[in-house]
């Protein structure tokens, strides 16, 4: 079984490496291999009893092979701290995963093989060719409910190209089943998942359509038609009485009841004129008495016989004058009306 080495990176989460450092024993020795994918450079440096040699990129392709430079072991070490100085600024992260990889000795011949997960069904795969001096990429989708399984190759001659344009292929497998995995629902494709998961019916609401209802017509009164005869009914029917001529009877209760109007209203104008009667003779008296009283806090007492009672009783004569004229001249009308009702009476 071929022994594998693990792959250290510089931030395995950038979208392209920017140093990759391996060291193991195999191939007969020790190696330790150092690559900068961003600047197409790198060294690998393998050691052991027949001596130190080294490989370095050449012409832009830094897909690792055998070492074959002859080197010493101290300087081989120097080649390989002074290649991972200054590793340069960080790179964009725009991709789901991280970087990892291994390097293994397959036949005398080192491969190094990196691997980045971009999706739960999608993987990129890059590996060295070191016969052909490339890098050759593979995509894999694996088969899952939202799509079958897919698959895209090719080669490169450098690491940074591999990695571009095995995420351009990438992109485009994913593209074609992420659609139906983020538009779709799983359980209309997928009978194990729809058994155990089943698709719930959405809730109904009110029908809003329901509030919409006939109007209903109201009949319009006939007010107008409805006052007209009811005014004119009673009064036809007095007049169609009258005219077909009453009893004796019917004409003297209504005098009589003509009379009773009269004598009322003549004793309420009676009762009310009385209390101003009373009042109007009371009131020089009460006058009197305030004046009195205001006197004799004062200090100042008046005669007795003073001009305004006087003149405040000639005022109440006078004015029982105006009522007994006012009484005789209803007690007139009075009579007028009796005599009227009664030569109504036939």
């Amino acid at each position: 079984m071929t022994k594998r080495f693990r792959l250290s990176f510089v931030n395995a989460a950038e979208d392209v490496p920017r140093v990759i450092r391996a060291y193991g024993r195999a191939c007969g020795g020790e190696f330790a291999l150092v690559l900068r994918p961003t600047e197409s450079a790198g060294v690998l440096v393998h050691v052991s009893k027949r001596g130190a040699v080294q490989w370095t990129p050449r012409d832009g392709r830094d897909a690792p092979a055998f070492p074959e430079e002859a080197t010493t072991s101290e300087d081989a070490v120097a080649a390989v701290k002074e290649a991972q100085k200054r590793p340069g600024r960080q790179g964009p992260i725009t991709l789901r995963g991280q970087w990892s990889g291994y390097l293994h000795c397959d036949g005398n011949v080192p491969v190094v093989e990196l691997r980045r997960k971009l999706a739960t069904y999608a993987v990129l795969t890059i590996a060295s060719r070191p016969e052909e001096g490339v890098w050759a990429w593979k995509v894999e989708r694996l088969e899952r409910w939202f799509g079958g399984p897919g698959q895209d190759t090719g080669e490169a001659p450098s690491l940074l190209l591999a990695v571009e344009a095995g995420l351009a292929s990438a992109m485009g497998l994913l593209g074609q089943v992420c659609g139906q995995r983020d538009s779709r629902r799983r359980g209309a494709y997928d009978t194990g998942w729809a058994e155990k998961y089943p698709v719930k019916p959405a809730k109904e609401g009110r029908d809003p359509t329901q509030r919409l209802k006939p109007r209903r017509r109201r009949a319009r009164k006939k007010t107008a038609s409805k006052a007209g005869k009811t005014s004119v009914g009673p009064a036809s029917k007095d007049e169609t009485t009258t005219a077909k001529g009453a009893s004796p009877k019917a004409a003297s209760s209504k005098a009589a009841a003509r009379s009773k109007r009269a004598t009322s209203e003549v004793s309420t104008t009676s009762t009310r004129r009385a209390p101003t009667k009373r009042a109007t003779e009371d009131s020089p008296s009460r006058t009197s008495t305030k004046r009195t009283s205001r006197a004799s806090r004062k200090g100042r007492a008046r005669p007795a016989s003073s001009t305004k009672p006087t003149t405040h009783r000639t005022s109440a004569k006078t004015k029982t004058l105006d009522d007994a004229a006012a009484d005789k001249a209803l007690l007139d009308a009075f009579k007028d009306a009796v005599s009227s009702a009664l030569s109504e009476v036939p």
